[in-house]
C-alpha cells in the first residue's frame, strides 16, 4: 500500500508542471463583446408633442375714441365697448404626433460620453380654441359682441444639439442635451363682431388672418439610451422647445347704415410657440 501511494505521489509531482503548462496554453474563455460608444450612428424617432402655450390679443388702435371728426355718438362708446369685448387670450393647446430621423456622433471618455446630434421630424402638432366676449355700450341700449378663434400647427421641427452623458452601466447611458432648433408654424385668428340692440349698422364684420413662418429657437432635455447589442441602441427622450412668437394683425371695422366707417379696432395676435416632446428612438452605430 505504501508503495502504491508513493508511486501516485511521484506521478503527481512530475505531472504538475506539465498540467500547468497545458493550462497556460489553453485558449481564454470568451468574455462577450466589449461595448464602445465612440462613433457615428443613424436612427429614427417617433413620439408625441404637446403644449399649453396661448395667443394674446393686443389692441393696437381703435377708431372714434379720440374725438375724430365724423364719428358721432354712439361711435366712441361703441369703440370702447369693442376693445373691452375682444377676448384677451386664446388657448389652442396644440398636441399630436411627431417623428423623423437623426444622425449623430459619440466620443467615449471612460464613463462619460460626449456627442453631437441632429434630427429633423415631420409633425402634426395642432390645436384650436374659441372665446366669446361682450361689453355694454355705455349710455346706449347696446352691446358689442366679439367671437374669436385661434388655431396653431407645427409642421416640422429640426434640432442640432450637444449631448453629455454618463454610463450607469457599460450598456446604459443617461444624458442631457441642448442646442438650437427651428420649425415651421402656421397660425390663424378670426374675429366676428356684432352689435346687440337697436343699431343703424351695416353688415357685421368678420375677419380671418393666417400667417406662417419658419422660426428659430432652442431646445433642451435629456434621456436614457440602452445599447442592447454592439451596434444597436434604444432610447427614450424628453425635449422642451421654444421657437419664440408668431404674430398676426387683424382689423375689425364696423360700418354704419350709409356704408361709412362707424367704429373699429386693430388687433395684434401673438402666438407663443413652445412645448414638450416625449419620444422613443432606435439607432444603428457604425
Amino acid at each position: 500500500m505504501r508503495k502504491v501511494l508513493g508511486l501516485a505521489g511521484a506521478a503527481l509531482l512530475f505531472a504538475g508542471p506539465a498540467l500547468a503548462a497545458d493550462l497556460l496554453k489553453a485558449p481564454a474563455m470568451p468574455m462577450g463583446p466589449v461595448l464602445n460608444w465612440t462613433g457615428w450612428y443613424i436612427g429614427a424617432t417617433a413620439g408625441y408633442g404637446w403644449s399649453d402655450d396661448g395667443v394674446n390679443n393686443v389692441v393696437l388702435s381703435s377708431f372714434c375714441t379720440t374725438g375724430i371728426v365724423g364719428c358721432p355718438p354712439p361711435a366712441p362708446a361703441a369703440s370702447t365697448a369693442l376693445v373691452a369685448a375682444i377676448p384677451p387670450h386664446l388657448s389652442p393647446d396644440p398636441k399630436g404626433f411627431i417623428g423623423g430621423g437623426e444622425i449623430g456622433y459619440n466620443y467615449q471618455l471612460g464613463q462619460f460620453v460626449l456627442g453631437v446630434e441632429g434630427d429633423i421630424s415631420g409633425a402634426d402638432i395642432k390645436g384650436s380654441n374659441a372665446q366669446f366676449g361682450s361689453a355694454p355700450v355705455v349710455g346706449f341700449p347696446n352691446t358689442v359682441n366679439v367671437a374669436a378663434t385661434a388655431s396653431e400647427k407645427l409642421d416640422f421641427l429640426a434640432t442640432i444639439r450637444a449631448r453629455l452623458g454618463f454610463l450607469l452601466a457599460p450598456s446604459l447611458l443617461v444624458y442631457g442635451t441642448g442646442g438650437g432648433a427651428f420649425g415651421h408654424v402656421s397660425t390663424t385668428t378670426t374675429f366676428a363682431e356684432s352689435v346687440g340692440g337697436p343699431c343703424s349698422c351695416g353688415p357685421f364684420p368678420a375677419v380671418a388672418t393666417t400667417t406662417s413662418n419658419t422660426l428659430p429657437g432652442f431646445v433642451a432635455g435629456g434621456g436614457l439610451e440602452w445599447m442592447f447589442a454592439p451596434q444597436w441602441s434604444l432610447k427614450g427622450e424628453y425635449l422642451y422647445y421654444n421657437l419664440g412668437t408668431l404674430s398676426t394683425a387683424s382689423q375689425i371695422t364696423q360700418t354704419n347704415g350709409a356704408g361709412a366707417n362707424f367704429f373699429g379696432a386693430g388687433i395684434a395676435s401673438n402666438a407663443f410657440i413652445k412645448g414638450s416632446i416625449a419620444r422613443a428612438g432606435i439607432n444603428f452605430h457604425f
